[in-house]
């Protein structure tokens, strides 16, 4: 079968796509590749005809019928169209300029507006004159031709206002507007608006607030918040909210951007202990100016105006076998400089498993030619059958998928205690089954995107990821290459949330750049990544409880089917954990069965399986919490485990656990004693059902991995340079590094820098950006290297100060004696003396506990754990079905809050990031094609600032000391996300109506409205 548009295949163009294609609406101002000609009758009546660059097409206006020649078309209205007036004015739809016949425009856009054409920019104050296509967007020639990268790309239809500047006084979308346009405009960029000394004040606001994690998001949003404050000088909230609502923050950081803007800094009081700089609420964030001055570098910052670009040709059925391939068409456009398939790309395959599969590539001289070329791919399929509903793939005679040899299904199971005499022992019981929960991809603001090189035979790779060294060994594997020859740097990763942590877009670009002999980039458009990229997997569960009739639990049978697409990975494994893990109950079976699917294929979103599983199982135990007799706070705190209490199943002990404290205190936010009540017992006087709910939470993660290295340099003048192999994929981990070295060595926060970080030549294997690890993992190798290193300082001290090194300390920038702290010299004046380099090196630990705890000595090994707990209140409009979230507390137990600011945005970034699983986020496919009907972020339905009410939401640090981490830390990216359950436990309380198969959507409220069940 020849491939061709498929029936349920959306249109889904963005504005400069469908100009280079098809063409503008009579009276626009832009144009594409595609020549468009506006044509006007003797009435004014308007007329669309087009004309490519291939071949001349004139298209008919009534019915769209394309003629070879102009004579045709007039013809053919003539005959067909007799009523109508002919054609006799033609108007350019650059300019609106008329002209009297065709030939006369036609030969006014071939002077001004095919090929090249000079046009003359006014930026930063900065005039520039350069050589321009027609097509070319603002937010290309800004960057690729004038080398202004802060403007960043996010998804190039204006639905992310990721490539904002200001145009004569207004804030624009850049990708939205043809640099052509902008001839005799003032335009400013984030380049534009400090000098290499002094900070915007918008953006010293920005700094001052920490308002900025992955930070690729964070241009778009100043230059927003400047053209508004340049006109209002004093906003509201609402005014803020309503400018900033066309702008998205992936990582859930516009608490504090919208704090920034309003020009409040919010302040803590915090009791410091005998720590100098970790914990400290003023540290800021190391990379943050950077960030603000876009500065940062991200992949598809590199080498502008020196690589081709890369689009991908996907797959129009959601499984097939692919018979043939003709790229011949295709080779022959103009400006087409490489292509790669199945056939010599290791990365395609020529067995299909979900619709929009890649099956090829192609690079080219700019995306319009990419993508023109890779619609004259020709691909035979040989169809096969395809199952989409999880449910369908588990049944006997299902269609294989593929990603197993003889079934759709992996399961696994574990058990404890003995199952029957549990449910014996109980005197309730109840049994459920939800589900399933929610398919959506995690939407990072910065698409995969990759930049290759080569020089010789050594491959130079650019690029956004998770996971550096991993990503260069594959790529290197790929290539049959040493790893001396794959040079990877990943500074600036524009989110990741478990989306960037493998190889296929860097190898895609590498392949091509060697075809090509030139730098190519490879960015996925916004549709593509959400078509192609990691999804979170769907859930469903059947749990059934036991407990006794004071509310103790006796038993818990569960089983977690997890829909795992295409690649069939069993992450749902995982999903039991949740109950595993944050109940006491001395009977479980826990099984997890993972299903494969024709869908896009899924991968890490942050906490894995965890969110979906704590939706669901939270929602079974307030089922049983109302059985029993008791209110949802009072069952979990009686069955929570407690700090004391080992692992259930490894009979390890915890290094710390503080759900209790959680519990207590985000009951107390919320007035839990006060604002509870019985389902559907409270209507406030707007007429709207008010509900509250509570959730909790523990996962194995934030715990150490596998072991990594970390090197720190002592400069002679006492500060010191951090080199770490991880990229800035969220906020922080850089700066809790640098705030773990600069306690360790005894010197000041401001003397930390980070020198170079994610690059695979200069920096220590740093690991893997998953599982919440790198503070407690790469924090335990930089304590160890900032020891080393401190060791080697004090070695020379010990002669300048007279002293055995076991007799000396460091503190506040001096190195001195313990018992007399005035015999002190300066770092600076140590490291001076000392012969160089001065480097320390250091390696992660193991889990084992670095000091005594519940009976358990130094040095046992241990358990550590992802704490959290949410408590929600709502209001639920009956006539419309709209959830609005009065109030939304998490509390996350931070072990040790090494960067005090960073824990701070996990923990705020995680509650909008709950909204969004609970309310918003569903990616929706066509269950007839497998197509994807809503990749974007405008169908998606992304939340913004509008839908998120931040000065709602509160985000509490739990310090718990963990015993393990270094200084008492642990990670928190994870457990930060996971309690979304509480807002359906509060849509309970509130309509007394479950929703188990989020999002809850105003429709499912409604419907569970009106079931009299």
């Amino acid at each position: 079968m020849q491939d061709k548009k498929s029936a349920g295949e959306p249109v889904n163009l963005s504005r400069r796509r469908f100009l280079a294609s098809v063409g503008v609406v009579l009276g626009g101002s832009v144009a594409g590749s595609g020549l468009l000609f506006s044509a006007c009758t003797a009435n004014d009546s308007a007329k669309t005809v087009t004309l490519t660059n291939e071949k001349p097409r004139y298209i008919c206006p009534y019915d769209g019928k394309a003629f070879d020649t102009f004579e045709q078309l007039t013809q053919y209205i003539s005959d067909n169209y007799p009523g109508q007036q002919p054609v006799t004015r033609f108007m350019s739809p650059y300019d609106n300029r008329e002209f009297s016949s065709l030939q006369e425009l036609k030969a006014y856009l071939d002077s001004m507006f095919t090929g090249l054409g000079s046009i003359t920019l006014n930026v930063n104050g900065t005039m520039y004159t350069l050589q321009a296509k027609a097509y070319w967007s603002l937010s290309f020639v800004l960057r690729e031709k004038l080398g202004l990268t802060g403007t960043k790309i996010g998804c190039n239809r204006g639905s992310c206002g990721a490539c904002t500047v200001i145009i004569d006084g207004k804030a624009i979308v850049s990708c939205l507007v043809l640099a052509v346009e902008a001839t005799g405009k003032h335009i400013t960029t984030i380049e534009g608006i400090s000098d290499s000394i002094n900070l915007h004040p918008v953006q010293q606001a920005f700094v001052n607030n920490n308002a900025a994690q992955c930070g690729y998001c964070t241009p778009g949003f100043i230059m927003s918040a400047k053209a508004l404050l340049d006109n209002n000088p004093a906003p509201s909230m609402d005014e803020v909210r309503e400018v900033l609502s066309g702008h998205l923050c992936i990582c859930g950081h516009t608490k504090k951007i919208v704090d920034a803007v309003l020009r409040h800094t919010q302040k803590r009081l915090k009791e410091m202990n005998e720590l100098s700089v970790i914990g400290n609420p003023g540290n800021l964030d190391k990379q943050i100016v950077d960030i603000v001055t876009g500065k940062l570098d991200y992949a598809a910052d590199n080498l502008p105006g020196k690589k081709l670009f890369v689009r991908v040709a996907g797959a129009k059925y959601a499984h097939a076998r692919v018979k043939s391939i003709d790229t011949s068409k295709a080779v022959a456009l103009e400006g087409v400089e490489a292509i790669c398939t199945y056939e010599d790309c290791p990365v395609f395959s020529d067995t299909i498993l979900y619709y929009g599969q890649e099956v090829a590539a192609i690079a080219a001289v700019d995306e319009d030619t990419a993508v023109r070329a890779i619609e004259l791919i020709e691909v035979e399929y040989e169809v096969l059958t395809a199952v989409l509903d999880p449910d369908e793939a588990m049944k006997p005679g299902a269609p294989l998928v593929g990603t197993f040899p003889d079934r759709n299904c992996y399961p696994r199971e574990e058990s404890r205690g003995n199952i029957e005499k549990g449910f014996a022992e109980a005197d309730i019981i109840i049994n459920r089954t939800l589900g399933w929960t929610n398919y959506f991809q995690h939407g990072t603001l910065e698409t995969c995107t990759a930049v290759a090189s080569w020089t010789g035979d050594h491959l130079y790779i650019w690029t956004g990821s998770q996971n550096p060294f991993n990503q260069r060994s594959l790529i290197a594997s790929a290539f049959k290459m040493p790893l001396a020859k794959v040079h990877l740097v990943s500074h600036g990763t524009g989110g990741g949330h478990g989306d960037k942590h493998d190889r296929d877009w860097s190898i895609v670009a590498a392949v091509l750049a060697k075809k090509a002999g030139c730098p190519v980039q490879f960015a996925l458009s916004r549709a593509e990544n959400f078509i192609n990229r990691t999804h979170q997997f769907p859930v469903k569960a059947t749990i059934k409880m036991g407990a006794k009739s004071d509310g103790t639990l006796t038993a818990i049978d569960s089983t977690f089917y997890g829909d795992a697409c295409s690649n069939g990975w069993p992450l749902v494994v995982e999903a039991n954990d949740v109950l595993k893990f944050t109940y006491k109950c001395p009977n479980g079976s826990f099984k997890n069965w993972t299903v494969a699917t024709n869908k896009p294929r899924i991968g890490y979103w942050r906490c894995i399986s965890h969110p979906q599983a704590t939706y669901l199982a939270e929602i079974v135990i307030d089922m049983l919490a109302e059985k029993v007799g008791l209110n949802p706070l009072e069952f979990r705190l009686k069955n929570i485990v407690t700090p004391d209490t080992p692992d259930q199943d490894t009979g390890l002990p915890l290094a710390s656990n503080g759900i209790r404290d959680i519990l207590v205190q985000i009951s107390e936010a919320v007035d839990w004693n006060r604002n509870w009540h019985k389902p559907g017992a409270r209507i406030l006087p707007d007429g709207k059902l008010h509900g509250i709910g509570i959730c909790a939470h523990i996962d194995p993660h934030g715990t150490m991995a596998r072991p990594v290295g970390a090197t720190v340099n002592i400069n002679r003048d006492g500060t010191a340079l951090i080199l770490d192999g991880i990229s800035r994929a969220s906020g922080g981990t850089n700066s809790a590094h640098c705030h773990i070295v600069a306690e360790t060595l005894g010197v000041r926060y401001e003397d930390v820098m980070v020198g170079e970080w994610g690059n695979t030549d200069v920096c220590a294997d740093g690991g893997f950006q998953g599982g919440s690890t790198r503070t407690i993992t790469g924090g335990a190798a930089f304590h160890m290297a900032a020891l080393d290193a401190r060791n080697q300082l004090f070695e020379v001290a010990s002669t300048m100060l007279n002293v055995p090194t076991d007799e000396i300390e460091a503190k506040d920038g001096r190195i001195y004696e313990k018992a007399n702290p005035a015999n002190f010299r300066s770092h600076a004046q140590v490291a001076t003396r000392a012969p160089p380099p001065i480097v320390g090196r250091g390696y992660t630990w193991e889990k084992v506990l670095q000091r005594p705890i519940h009976g358990f000595p130094k040095g046992s090994p241990c358990e550590v754990r992802g704490v959290s707990g949410a408590a929600a209140e709502v209001a639920v409009d009956p006539e419309t079905g709209e959830v609005e979230i009065l109030k939304l507390i998490n509390a996350v137990d931070t072990g040790k809050a090494i960067f005090w600011k960073g824990c701070e945005g996990q923990i705020e970034g995680g509650i909008e990031l709950m909204i969004g699983q609970a309310l918003f986020y569903e990616q929706i496919l066509d269950q007839g094609t497998g197509a994807t009907l809503n990749a974007g972020y405008i169908d998606h339905k992304w939340p913004t600032t509008l839908d998120l009410n931040s000065d709602r939401h509160e985000a509490i640090i739990i310090e718990s000391d963990d015993a393990c981490g270094p200084y008492g830390c642990k990670g928190i990216g994870e457990p930060s996300v996971s309690n979304y359950g509480a807002i359906a436990n509060a849509v309970y309380n509130a309509t007394g109506r479950w929703i188990g198969n989020p999002p809850i959507t105003p429709a499912k409220i409604l419907q569970a409205l009106s079931d009299s069940t």
